[in-house]
């Protein structure tokens, strides 16, 4: 039951409505069940009806991508450690994206891994434009922790077009966010 949980809480995140989709066209019985009970088979067969060219590369992506995030989360140090070292020769990752926001959050090496991975992967400008956007994107998400994380993230990242954002998040949100976006502000303008 746990396995499915993080599947379901890992897809409504990147698609909101994706889970209710599902839900809707795999169970015709009029009762609608909860989404937490879906399984990866049931997101899979969804994108299977969709006709889709390389959905079995684009489910080993998001398989990929939900591993590493898990494993980065993960309370237990040898998974984070044996995912650090998964990782430890990729270039951008969605994946690894996903997870910063915790890890900039912890007060050990995850939070110095996670800075040192954001520093190297937006040396390239495409990438850092990418990168940007996606913090920007979470800052909307429901759950206080990640919309911190993203707001540190972009404080890292020194991502000037957030500015905007930052103010408004520091006006409207939470005590902690809004601290976040503070010090997000601090370092992007100094």
């Amino acid at each position: 039951m746990k396995q499915r949980f993080a599947y379901t809480k890992f897809i409504q995140g990147l698609f909101p409505t994706i889970a209710n989709q599902i839900t809707t066209t795999t169970f015709d019985d009029g009762e609608q069940p909860d989404v937490q009970n879906l399984t990866i088979f049931q997101f899979y067969n969804h994108f299977k009806t969709k006709i889709i060219s390389g959905l079995e590369e684009y489910v080993s992506e998001v398989a990929e991508d939900l591993s590493l995030y898990e494993g980065l989360a993960s309370e237990e140090r040898y998974i984070v450690n044996v995912t650090l070292k998964r990782m430890a020769g990729m270039g951008y990752n969605t994946g690894i994206l996903r997870a910063i926001p915790h890890m900039l959050l912890k007060p050990n090496e995850s939070c110095q891994i996670a800075d040192n991975y954001l520093k190297n992967i937006t040396r390239d400008t495409r990438i850092l434009e990418e990168v940007g956007t996606y913090f920007i994107s979470i800052l909307e998400h429901s759950d206080q922790t990640i919309r911190q994380g993203a707001c540190r993230a972009l404080g890292r990242i020194k991502y000037a077009p957030s500015i905007a954002q930052l103010k408004y998040i520091q006006v409207i949100d939470a005590s902690a966010v809004r601290q976040e976006a503070k010090q997000a502000l601090n370092r992007i303008c100094p």
